[in-house]
């Protein structure tokens, strides 16, 4: 994309298709850096198994990419509609990932139904916890939607899951996207922030939810905020943060079935301060609905990389519960 210096070219770039994924806002700056040099985002395709197939979990694909035995490359999990979770190793390479399959019931894990899986050291032992997002349970009255928290018992390269709580927030009446543990507030412990749907309401309420961690980083304890965080509202809403432009500081992606946009951080993390654009793709006239993100340098090049969960509600069934991969790129000035 390079630098931007015109007036009119953030407004053009909602007409006019200059890279397979960009981003513009009316009376905003495009998102990313400035100088020297500009993140965007090229289509590589859909994420293949080691046998060149989909990867393909049917329906209401969640991806999560996370290194969980400690090999130095990124494995991929993927929770789905039916509440439970597919595991594909990385027999490859960090540079060079293939991903065999291994289960399609990680760990016997069942939440029920819209298993949004998320990992995270949530004690600070060095290895990596399992906190997923559910929607309700099987046969329930009412929405039981919260966080369910597997603690990892083994080590960072051979990991074993124990059910500690089925519902980890006191928040009530929700159904809960993917949930993403960051230390949004630079006090060095994790906080909480997560997409939810009241859905028991005659009205209904959707919106972001904002706890920050009271506790500690080893014993946290997670304190309602704001059920408004960012002023963001939609279905299925989920938030990545990541410094995406590698300026230092935590940038944020929100996304949900409707809306997806680009905050950059020109704040600090004790004093944030957002500024938020649309995210707009033509990679696929299908991949603006039912979406689930996730972040990672998938190849290994130092520049982040963005996988995208497809849902299936109205969608061409070759889509439904797979997962497209966008390069990321940075064009110097």
């Amino acid at each position: 994309m390079g630098k931007l210096t015109s007036k009119i070219l953030p407004i053009m770039l909602c007409f006019i298709l200059i890279f397979p994924l960009s981003f513009c806002s009316k009376d905003k700056k495009p998102f990313g850096p400035t100088t020297p040099n500009e993140w965007s985002l090229v289509p590589a395709g859909f994420m293949l198994d080691e046998d060149s197939n989909r990867v393909n979990v049917a329906t209401y694909a969640v991806p999560e990419l996370v290194d969980i035995d400690d090999d130095n490359d990124l494995d991929l999990f993927i929770g789905e509609w039916y509440g439970e979770i597919w595991f594909y190793r990385n027999t490859g390479s960090a540079r060079k990932p293939e991903w065999t399959f291994v289960t399609d019931n990680y760990f016997s894990i069942d939440v029920g139904r819209s298993a949004a899986p998320t990992f995270a050291d949530i004690d600070n032992d060095g290895d990596y916890d399992l906190l997923i997002g559910k929607s309700f349970s099987v046969g329930h009255v009412g929405p039981v939607g919260n966080i369910v928290f597997y603690r990892n018992i083994g080590t960072a390269d051979s990991a074993n899951f124990i059910l500690v709580t089925d519902s980890l927030l006191s928040y009530p009446n929700m159904g809960i996207s993917k949930p993403e543990f960051v230390d949004i507030d630079g006090d060095n412990d994790l906080d909480l922030v997560a997409g939810y749907s009241e859905t028991d309401l005659p009205e209904g309420h959707e919106g972001l939810l904002l706890f920050r961690n009271i506790g500690d980083r080893i014993n946290p304890v997670f304190e309602f905020v704001t059920n408004e965080y960012l002023g963001m509202a939609g279905h299925n809403l989920s938030s990545i943060f990541a410094d995406v432009d590698s300026d230092g500081d935590l940038d944020a992606l929100h996304t949900g079935s409707s809306i997806v946009q680009i905050c950059d951080q020109l704040g600090t993390e004790a004093e944030p301060d957002w500024s938020c654009a649309d995210l707009q793709t033509t990679a696929h006239s299908s991949l603006i609905s039912h979406m689930a993100l996730d972040l990672a340098d998938v190849n290994g090049d130092g520049i982040l990389d963005l996988i995208w969960g497809n849902g299936t509600t109205g969608w061409p069934s070759e889509l439904g519960g797979t997962v497209y991969l966008f390069y990321g790129s940075w064009d110097e000035d």
